[in-house]
């Protein structure tokens, strides 16, 4: 009768096992099929934020070159962006979510070290 009771007993906890496989499989699955979904959302989100930002720059840079007799522009180097908001021009400085720089092209527009993709160059 003893062994009867320690059958019994080993099959529910070898149950239990099957059931955590089946529930880690299922989580395992899920991740491979959503996690490169989910990646592509927040990319494109920090492109359209980028995007967002780098346009907020470009307007500060033509009030700034309008308004001054010197521009800021300095093809291929970094915007400065302090300079820009100690003028007035930029209420606060914002950086690119993905941590880009924003430069000057060669024709002086504001780009994304890192969204340059897109971007009229």
């Amino acid at each position: 009768m003893m062994t009867h009771c320690s059958i019994a007993s080993s099959r529910h906890g070898g149950l239990g096992l099957y059931a955590i496989i089946l529930i880690l499989l299922g989580l395992g699955l899920a991740t491979f099929v959503f996690l490169p979904e989910y990646n592509e959302v927040q990319n494109s989100i920090y492109i359209l934020s980028c995007d967002d930002i780098r346009n907020q720059i470009q307007t500060a840079v033509d009030d700034y070159n309008i308004n001054n007799s010197k521009s800021c522009v300095r093809p291929n180097a970094p915007v400065d962006l302090k300079h820009l908001q100690d003028k007035g021009y930029l209420r606060e400085i914002k950086n690119c979510p993905q941590r880009g720089d924003y430069l000057f092209n060669r024709e002086g527009k504001v780009i994304c070290s890192i969204h340059v993709k897109g971007q009229s160059k």
